[in-house]
């Protein structure tokens, strides 16, 4: 029975990793018998395998993954050795090695698509990843994945045992993937696998930062904004989940400059006229959470304002004064004139006729009413005589009225006549 901490000396990691092939390796690196592992693991007596062909199998990622990039870079700094060993085997067949790149070649490489799947793989009980079956005292595979996902790899997997693997750094010590180490790490430098390339105590040194890659420009303010508030949130309260899952924030460096670069990124992206930057707080795209409420201003790309001309009329100018003339008075001249020279003055009687005419205004009595048929029931009055200052004229149904009619029509006719015949006379 095993209870130790799970050690892997370099060496030994890297020739499982690269599943180095027995016909090249040196010394049987891929045996739990190593001396070199059994030595680490504190045990001379352990044997988990009977036959040196029995190996644990490494399950990488079969597509562009920087896993794959930054184990080769911590072989290659940390076990040189295995490094030429793989590089030989691999010109044997025909494969180029380096440069290293995201993705593995596939020459004796065990790989599955996907995160997911190479989980599963490696949960199968009594199962070789390599070859399918298990044989005899069969220990199990090996994989790779982030720290953070520890806990759940085990919650969804409750009846496999997973050991961590302890892995050595440039220091010559024995280190977990823990916050601390990790922590460590990062705070000697952002290069990736620093703890690999020189002495970091404590320092994890599979440790590397994922770079988020953007335009500078060429995008529309909306797109640029919410860029910028993602890569707000990652450095700010997106970092809390990563703690709580067991894993390192970055370094205050780090999220000075994630942040210096959103900013940047908005205002690289709002040269239109229509838009401006402006400082504040939260902006349309960041949510309302504790580590964005935190960051003293960001800037953002907003509509500008209407730009209101005002024109100031300036006054017409006066007119020039006029030129000032010096006023010459001249005195006014009385000429004496003798009296005998006046002519005498001559009275001449004028007769004046004056024509009067006179004005004979127009008679005031109305003129004679229009006949008006009799009937029995009188007709209704019309409206527009019923609206004159006088009164009706006679229905005809009275005697006495039919007299006066008949004489006042006759007084009527008589004044008019004379009228005519006085301007007759007149204009003789």
């Amino acid at each position: 029975t095993f209870a130790g901490p799970f050690r892997l000396p370099t060496d030994n990691f890297a020739a499982f990793a690269l599943n180095v092939q027995p016909d090249f390796e040196a010394n049987g690196l891929r045996s739990w018998a190593h001396p070199s592992v059994t030595a680490a693991l504190g045990t001379q007596s352990m044997q988990m395998q009977q036959l040196p062909y029995r190996y644990h199998t490494f399950v990488n990622r079969t597509e562009g993954e920087a896993d794959n990039f930054y184990v080769q870079d911590y072989i290659k700094s940390m076990a040189p050795g295995v490094w030429a060993i793989k590089q030989r085997e691999m010109a044997t067949a025909g494969w180029a090695w380096e440069p290293i790149r995201e993705i593995l070649p596939p020459r004796w490489v065990t790989s599955r698509f996907g995160l997911d799947t190479v989980i599963g793989v490696v949960s199968l009980a009594d199962f070789n990843a390599e070859g399918g079956s298990a044989p005899d005292r069969w220990v199990g595979n090996m994989m790779l994945v982030p720290s953070t996902m520890l806990a759940k790899v085990r919650a969804d997997h409750p009846g496999v045992t997973y050991d961590v693997v302890q892995l050595q750094n440039a220091n010559n010590e024995w280190v977990e993937p823990t916050a601390e180490a990790v922590t460590a790490a990062l705070s000697a430098g952002t290069a990736p696998n620093i703890a690999a390339r020189q002495a970091v105590p404590g320092g994890y040194p599979l440790t590397w930062v994922n770079n988020l890659s953007v335009r500078a420009t060429g995008l529309s303010p909306a797109k640029a904004g919410s860029l910028a508030a993602l890569i707000r949130y990652l450095v700010t309260t997106g970092q809390d989940s990563i703690v709580a899952h067991g894993g390192a924030r970055l370094p205050a460096a780090d999220v000075s400059a994630a942040l210096a670069a959103a900013d940047q990124l908005v205002a690289n992206n709002c040269s239109s006229p229509d838009f401006e930057v402006v400082d504040g707080g939260r902006g349309a795209y960041e949510p309302a959470l504790p580590g964005l409420d935190a960051i003293a201003t960001m800037k953002h790309c907003q509509v500008a304002p209407p730009v209101t001309t005002t024109t100031t009329t300036e006054p017409p100018a006066p007119p020039p004064p006029a030129p000032r003339v010096p006023a010459v008075v001249v005195p006014a001249a009385t000429i004496p004139v003798p009296a005998a020279t006046l002519p005498p003055i001559e009275t001449v009687p004028v007769t004046v006729v004056v024509e009067t005419t006179t004005t004979i205004p127009p008679p005031t009595t109305p003129p004679p009413p229009p006949y008006i048929l009799a009937y029995e029931d009188p007709p209704e009055p019309n409206s527009l005589l019923a609206g004159l200052p006088m009164p009706l004229p006679d229905d005809g149904r009275g005697g006495f009225k039919k007299l006066g009619t008949f004489l006042l029509g006759a007084g009527g006719f008589l004044a008019a006549g004379r009228v005519k015949l006085v301007r007759f006379a007149r204009a003789r």
